[in-house]
């Protein structure tokens, strides 16, 4: 391994909580063809035994370095990870994932033609076995990036929302000051990737699955969160310059879906608020700009004209009084079908 002051690539690793996962995933890092590297792992106040862990590994290779920190979530490891990195480029894994052996190899060479590019690799997700779960295999993905060679591309193959499949240039970064938002817990990539994505000259796409992201039960993107709703609605609107203008109703589309069935979860047993606090709430997210643009954008294709007729007033306490008759209809017919 490389021993540079100042490698090519610095890699950071937030670790909390993974002690079951950590060591496939430093060792894959370790197994990376190209070794000019240095790694990252920031411990942000992990219960278990990662901190030893990971002070065992910076031991064991000089060019690994440790950040122990407060506890302050992903964002705020992923900062202070890249306020000591000092490569020319910077990748993002988490700690509970692996990856492919040749995974910096094949980034850096594509951003080293292109420095001002978007980079990313596509993703495949497996579970607590390493098994396949889902992703599109190279051809798939490399047949829709070829239809759609744009940021809608990736985010219609559920590969914009992540920075782990990515390589970032500093240049870019220092320059405009980009930092991971600390007060963001849900969702936290989109807002750093998205205005990267938009000071890009360029967009290059490896359809190859060089990252592996683990569907772990009780892992941050499959909690429940109160403010799901207001999460996706702002990451929509820090999506929407990155779409082009032909591309907008399609978007809305998966958008408008994603709304509507997240309204039912701010209604979930677990949301502590009250019944119309929850109405309220809801309410207020259908009358946020970004959705009155998406409900105004979709082609409300895969819903009925009156369904879309009453979306449209952005009167939660009529929509959801709408949805309860519909329910009622369904439950009459179901009965009368049934005797």
């Amino acid at each position: 391994m490389s021993t540079n002051i100042k490698p090519k690539i610095s890699i950071i690793v937030p670790v909390y909580n993974v002690e079951k996962y950590i060591h496939k995933c430093v060792q894959s890092i370790l197994a990376q063809t190209f070794t000019d590297y240095e790694l990252i792992l920031v411990d942000d106040e992990s219960p278990d035994t990662c901190p030893a862990i990971c002070d065992e590994y910076a031991t064991k290779y000089e060019f690994i370095k440790v950040v122990h920190k407060k506890n302050g979530g992903l964002a705020s490891a992923r900062n202070a990870g890249m306020k000591i990195a000092s490569g020319k480029f910077i990748m993002f894994f988490d700690s509970d994932d692996y990856v492919s052996s040749d995974t910096c190899q094949l980034m850096y060479d594509a951003i080293s033609k292109n420095p001002t590019a978007w980079v990313l690799s596509n993703i495949h997700r497996v579970n607590e076995n390493d098994e396949y779960v889902s992703g599109l295999d190279e051809n798939q993905a490399l047949e829709i990036f070829n239809q759609c060679p744009t940021y809608f591309g990736a985010f219609k193959m559920s590969l914009s929302g992540s920075v782990c499949n990515k390589i970032y240039n500093m240049d870019i970064i220092r320059e405009n000051n980009l930092w991971f938002d600390e007060s963001v817990r849900f969702g936290e990539d989109v807002p750093f990737d998205s205005p990267y994505c938009q000071l890009c000259s360029d967009i290059v796409f490896l359809p190859t699955p060089l990252y592996f992201y683990r569907v772990v039960d009780g892992s941050l993107t499959h909690t429940y969160h109160a403010d799901h709703l207001g999460v996706y609605i702002k990451l929509f609107g820090i999506r929407l310059p990155l779409i082009k203008d032909e591309e907008i109703p399609k978007f809305c589309d998966t958008y408008f879906y994603y709304f509507t069935d997240l309204m039912k979860n701010t209604h979930d047993k677990r949301n502590p608020m009250s019944f119309f606090e929850k109405m309220r709430y809801n309410h207020k997210m259908m009358n946020t700009k970004e959705f009155i643009f998406c409900a105004e954008n979709t082609t409300g294709n895969n819903d009925s004209p009156l369904y879309m007729r009453i979306t449209r007033m952005h009167n939660y306490y009529l929509f959801w009084l709408f949805l309860k008759l519909c329910d009622i209809k369904q439950l009459l017919f179901r009965d009368i079908g049934e005797q």
